[in-house]
C-alpha cells in the first residue's frame, strides 16, 4: 500500500490515513473478488473504514467530510493501479441512482494516473468508468478463480 498523506489531514494522523487505507482497500478487493459484480456506496465504504473503535466515520453533510472520503479513496486508487494496474476505486458510487454515479475525483485521479485524458468528454469518461469496472471485476474475479482451482 502507498500512502501518502498530502491532503485533507486536519486531524487526521497519518497512522489513521494508512489504517483507512489499508481498511478500505481490504474491503474493496474483498467485494471485488466475491463476483457479484454489484457497486459499494460511499456510504458502505465510510461504514466499513470507521467501524474500528475510535475511528469517527467522515460526515459526508461537509465538505471536509466529502473531501476526506476522496482522498481515502485516491490513496487506494494509487495502490492499486500501482500494484494490479486497474482503478479499485471505480466500484465506489453514490447511493443515489439518478445522481452522477461517482465523484469527479474518481477521474482526476484517472488523469492524474495518466489513464485518462485531461481534456476528456463526459462521453470518454463514462466509457472509461464502465470499462474499468468491468477490468476491476475481472482482475480480482481471476484471483477468486484461481483460488477456487487451488493454484
Amino acid at each position: 500500500m502507498i500512502v501518502t498523506t498530502e491532503g485533507p489531514a486536519l486531524h487526521i494522523t497519518e497512522e489513521e490515513w494508512q489504517e483507512r487505507a489499508r481498511s478500505c482497500e481490504a474491503f474493496l478487493e474483498l467485494h471485488a473478488t466475491m463476483g457479484r459484480q454489484t457497486p459499494l456506496t460511499y456510504s458502505e465504504v465510510n461504514s466499513h473504514v470507521s467501524a474500528d473503535p475510535g475511528l469517527a466515520p467522515f460526515d459526508f453533510s461537509t465538505d471536509l467530510g466529502r473531501t476526506r472520503i476522496g482522498h481515502l479513496l485516491g490513496l487506494v486508487s494509487q495502490s492499486s493501479q500501482y500494484e494490479r494496474g486497474v482503478m479499485l476505486t471505480a466500484i465506489v458510487g453514490y447511493l443515489d441512482p439518478l445522481a452522477q454515479q461517482l465523484g469527479g475525483g474518481f477521474f482526476k485521479m484517472a488523469v492524474k494516473l495518466h489513464r485518462l485524458p485531461a481534456r476528456s468528454t463526459k462521453e470518454e469518461r463514462d466509457a472509461f468508468w464502465v470499462a474499468e469496472v468491468g477490468r476491476v471485476f475481472a482482475v480480482y474475479g481471476a484471483d477468486r478463480r484461481r483460488r477456487k482451482a487451488g493454484r
